[in-house]
């Protein structure tokens, strides 16, 4: 339907020329419209297979590319599989969370950082267990690597002493000392597209 109507406008662009030159010109126009539309196809196919490729969790919302790095299919934000404290074994006050994420390369990307607070909490899902550093229970799903922290940074301050965090015990929001850590990390995210705006309704959902 797209090409038909292509071959309209074609028609109509060239309607000056006789009718052998007018067939010739939407021909050329058409094949070279054929290939892009193609290649555009091919790209988008070539996009999807590699954002889907892994292991699945059990509910099939997340893939583990087994690179060190996590897609969630419902929001196209890819995370990192160890959030700091499960790589470092160590806490990290907000700052120290900042340089970690933007430092990274996990997977081969470079442009990790810190999450939003309605980012984590699409990942924050009170009907599934993990563990934390001490072996308590976190709500996030098993695909993630356990023996993390159990709140995380967000990339947002509150005031010019703190910023917020999300406990992934309870899925609480609150406000702490930038330069503390009390047991706290960073799951560092990317997003899996270029664009940088995620659905409002998916991001607004409570788990």
């Amino acid at each position: 339907m797209l090409l038909l109507n292509y071959i309209d406008v074609a028609r109509a662009k060239f309607s000056f020329l006789d009718a052998h030159q007018r067939d010739t010109m939407i021909k050329k126009y058409s094949y070279f419209f054929f290939i892009s539309l193609i290649s555009v196809l091919f790209l988008s196919l070539s996009f999807s297979s590699e954002a889907l490729r892994g292991k699945h969790s059990a509910d099939k919302r997340y893939v583990d590319h087994e690179d060190g790095t996590i897609t969630d299919s419902r929001t196209d934000l890819m995370w990192t599989k160890e959030d700091s404290y499960a790589d470092l074994g160590k806490c990290l006050d907000w700052n120290a969370s900042w340089n970690y994420a933007r430092g990274l390369s996990k997977g081969g990307y470079t442009n990790w950082r810190m999450p939003t607070v309605r980012e984590l909490e699409t990942i924050y899902e009170k009907s599934k267990i993990n563990k934390d550093y001490f072996g308590d229970t976190t709500h996030s799903d098993p695909i993630f690597a356990s023996g993390g922290a159990y709140s995380y940074w967000s990339s947002e301050t509150a005031g010019s002493c703190c910023a917020r965090y999300v406990y992934f015990t309870n899925g609480e929001v609150k406000e702490g000392f930038r330069d503390t850590c009390r047991y706290k990390g960073v799951r560092a995210v990317r997003h899996l597209t270029n664009g940088n705006n995620i659905n409002d309704e998916i991001l607004s959902e409570k788990n």
